[in-house]
């Protein structure tokens, strides 16, 4: 038995089956101590790959490579020789996944297990340390005699082939065609007269020789492993070999042993624990980001985003918005993955004048202009370009000009417009025409204002005695008047017109003679 059976901690499993549902259990017949002579057997509850949970045991019955559920009592009357039954304990209800049960047997090489109902207290039985899965090394030729070094890479998870059990030397290998899972169709073992190596997968067939054992630990071998094809236990003519309980393995094999139990831990099952994610700052600019927080499995764990850049670090950096999905895988293989992280993306920052005033007056700074934000982040901040650099969405005082906002939202996103304040052209007033009075001390002038720029309509106040409010101003005696021409808006311009009046008409006698004779009219 010092073959490559002796390095390889022999974990095959074969299929349990209940009314409880179907689990897996993996059987490993194998010597311990320190001459390799004492036989002990170890089953490994195993439950589907990447998951937890447990598996009830009471009244399965086990031989060397064979598990079945026995309905009957529970007593062990009627097991034979190399098996055991769990009990109706209670304690056997759940045990979890992963557990290893070691059963020793103190018994000479060679020695059938004695029939045994296990109980909880038996000091037959020992549960140990959980182990982590099982994995597969495929080679497509024997290894060469002598030593070698066990492979550290090429490792693929075991889920991927039925169930198989297995037994020393020429003990069959069971495996089990998932579609029809009670009966087995071949074995696989170490024997002289297994030259083939076929095995037979649940999706086909490979012409490999397959190696088993845990991935903690480098074994070397020696000596010719000739793996082939074998005969299952219970198929006709099967002979003598189709069970060997007893027969112990060799010393090289419990130095090997030795080394895989070593430090084994329970393993949870890799989660997906938490997202923390950032959304996008802005429309458009993808810095969004997401870290993914996993436990359980075996560390270091690996990442893998459905980004563009398809990135492999827990923390996805430069994320546009949408939903993205990531993959956890732990060094075992296992995975999980959450398909619904969220980017958000806000809408675009837009800016837009919802009104302005003009001046009033040409060269007045009193335009008004009002900016409204749309998209982004509320709240908005504003910032013009006027001299006062005003921050609010409305801006006042303003003078004749262009001038610009910036609306800039939380994220520091902004977007800019531009509005015009126009000034009215400037009023002015000037006397079109006027008339001075006839006669002196004769109040008959006019005169007449005309009004420009600003905004019509204009009014008209002269300051003459009767405070004449139209253009043309009349009755005007000799002086000199002003007129003050207003525009709609209040604007107003003032001009002034002299009205003179001609001098007084006057008469003098310059000389007379009287008439020389009463009642001769010569003066």
């Amino acid at each position: 038995m010092g073959r490559l059976l002796a390095f390889v901690f022999l974990l095959i499993s074969f299929g349990l089956f209940s009314s409880r549902g179907i689990a897996q259990v993996v059987i490993n017949e194998i010597s311990q101590g320190p001459s390799g002579s004492k036989e002990y057997v170890e089953f490994l509850v195993l439950g589907a790959p990447c998951t937890s949970g447990c598996i009830d045991l009471r009244l399965w019955i086990f031989d060397d490579n064979n598990g079945f559920l026995n309905g009957g009592p529970t007593t062990g009357v009627g097991i034979a020789a190399g098996a055991c039954r769990f009990s109706n304990d209670p304690f056997w209800s759940c045990i979890p996944y992963g557990t290893l049960i070691t059963i020793y047997n103190d018994a000479d090489p060679n020695a059938s297990l004695p029939a045994d109902d296990i109980l909880m207290t038996d000091s037959n039985c020992n549960l140990v340390i959980p182990i982590s899965s099982l994995l597969f090394d495929h080679h497509s030729t024997e290894p060469n005699a002598g030593n070698s070094t066990y492979p550290t890479t090429g490792w693929v998870v075991g889920g991927a082939w039925s169930d198989i059990s297995m037994a020393n030397t020429q003990d069959g290998f069971q495996i089990y065609d998932p579609a029809n899972l009670v009966t087995p169709v071949f074995s696989v073992g170490w024997g002289s007269a297994n030259t083939l190596g076929d095995i037979w997968m649940g999706t086909g067939s490979a012409s490999d020789d397959v190696f088993y054992a845990d991935n903690s630990v480098d074994c070397d071998f020696t000596n010719q492993a000739n793996w082939g094809q074998g005969c299952a236990g219970d198929i006709p003519n099967c002979g003598s070999d189709d069970q060997t309980p007893g027969l112990p393995n060799s010393l090289d094999n419990a130095a090997c042993i030795s080394s895989f139990s070593n430090g084994c831990t329970s393993t949870p099952v890799l989660v997906i624990d938490s997202i923390l994610s950032t959304n996008t700052s802005c429309f458009g600019i993808c810095d969004g980001n997401a870290t993914v927080y996993s436990s359980g499995g075996i560390t270091p764990y690996t990442y893998l985003w459905n980004d563009q850049s398809g990135q492999t670090d827990s923390l996805a950096t430069g994320l546009c918005g949408g939903m993205f999905t990531v993959t956890v895988t732990e060094a075992g293989g296992c995975q999980d993955t959450l398909d619904s992280v969220v980017i958000f993306a806000p809408t675009l920052v837009t800016s837009s004048i919802t009104g302005s005033t003009d001046p009033l007056c040409f060269g007045v700074c009193t335009g008004t202009a009002t900016v409204s934000g749309g998209g982004g982040i509320l709240p908005y901040t504003y910032s013009w370009d006027d001299p006062g650099s005003q921050a609010t969405a409305m801006a006042t005082g303003l003078c004749d000009g262009t001038y610009q906002v910036i609306v800039t939202d939380a994220n520091g996103c902004d977007d800019t417009t531009a509005v015009v304040i126009t000034e009215p052209t400037l009023v002015t007033s000037s006397i079109s025409g006027s008339t001075d009075p006839l006669c002196f001390g004769v109040c008959t002038g006019t005169a007449t204002v005309s009004g420009g720029g600003g905004t019509l309509p204009y009014t008209y106040a002269w300051d003459d005695p009767s405070l004449q409010t139209t253009a043309l101003a009349t009755g005007l005696c000799d002086s000199t008047y002003q007129v003050i021409v207003t525009d709609a808006n209040g604007c107003d311009d003032t001009t002034t017109v002299v009205i003179t009046e001609p001098t007084l008409v006057t008469s003098s006698i310059s000389g007379s003679t009287d008439p020389l004779c009463f009642g001769v009219c010569t003066g």
